[in-house]
């Protein structure tokens, strides 16, 4: 099976000039990755590099499919939602407007995407903890900590 995600040589400097890392070379399966390491040692900035957020100085990311960061402190106001956290609020909408019967197949295929992603994303939000009982509001989903 081909690499969905492959790191080669990769190097981020400081403003200073000096490299926060460098010759990072991996290669991971499709799914779910996190970064572990000692506070300060650029976990943060790596994650934003790979999805695209960051620059780097050298060195490349190759991927098949979307990379999407999930910072470790998200925000604190109880009106985002996972549909906010992930940037699928335009599949979510669609999706609930195929869903009241309208007929148009630009939605039809933004809300495809939505049904297939809403899928991996809770199966993935279960194994790290969170529950997969969802409050459903107009303004999107809300996931409820065990």
């Amino acid at each position: 099976m081909a690499a969905f995600l492959s790191v080669n040589d990769l190097c981020f400097r400081l403003s200073n000039g000096l490299p926060l890392f460098q010759n990072i070379s991996f290669t991971a399966q499709q799914g779910m990755l996190a970064i572990v390491g000692a506070n300060g040692v650029g976990k943060s900035v790596l994650g934003r590099c790979l999805s695209g957020l960051l620059p780097t100085d050298s060195g490349s990311i190759q991927h098949q499919g979307q990379i999407h960061y999930v910072a470790q402190s998200g925000p604190t106001s109880a009106a985002v939602t996972v549909i906010d956290l992930f940037s699928v609020r335009r599949g979510y909408v669609a999706a609930r407007k195929v869903e009241q019967g309208l007929d148009d197949p630009n939605l039809l295929t933004q809300a495809l995407n939505w049904w297939e992603l809403s899928a991996e994303i809770f199966k993935h939000l279960r194994t790290v903890g969170l529950s997969d009982e969802v409050r459903s509001d107009t303004l999107g989903f809300e996931l409820l900590r065990r």
